[in-house]
């Protein structure tokens, strides 16, 4: 899994169609640092399954860790992973990243991305936010 793109990414556990966006995530633990901190990688699959082109223009991430401590990617900080890719009808993107919880985990992931309906005349009006599904970040066998 990495950066990617491509047709016909298919059905899965995500967020409903959002101006024809649909978004799959999923985390994964990678490891434990000292003291308490946890690290996670998190993959993200953008698929327009709406009829006209759309470009993913920015996000928003809000992390909380096991000692309430926030961590936010700011509204709308540019593009994903150096890139603001356009999708016609059919085309996905994914990519992976990373995040670390200071406090601990279990903690959660939140958030949504900022797209454009490129083939809209009016600048203001395509404009539109998906929401990210709310995900849990856990250690694997921690009981949490």
């Amino acid at each position: 899994a990495g950066d990617g793109a491509g047709d016909g990414a298919g059905d899965g556990a995500g967020t409903p169609p959002q101006g024809g966006v649909v978004v799959l995530c999923a985390a994964r633990w990678l490891q434990s640092s000292p003291p308490a901190e946890e690290v996670f990688a998190y993959r993200l699959l953008v698929e327009n399954r709406g009829p006209g082109v759309v470009q993913l223009e920015g996000r928003h991430w809000r992390f909380t860790d096991k000692a309430g401590g926030i961590i936010e990617v700011p509204r709308f900080e540019s593009g994903v992973v150096g890139q603001q890719p356009t999708l016609r009808p059919g085309q996905w993107f994914e990519y992976t990243s990373g995040a670390s919880l200071p406090g601990g985990a279990p903690g959660t992931m939140r958030g949504a991305f900022q797209m454009r309906r490129v083939d809209h005349e009016d600048t203001e009006k395509s404009l539109f936010e998906v929401e990210v599904a709310p995900l849990v970040l856990e250690v694997p066998g921690s009981g949490n």
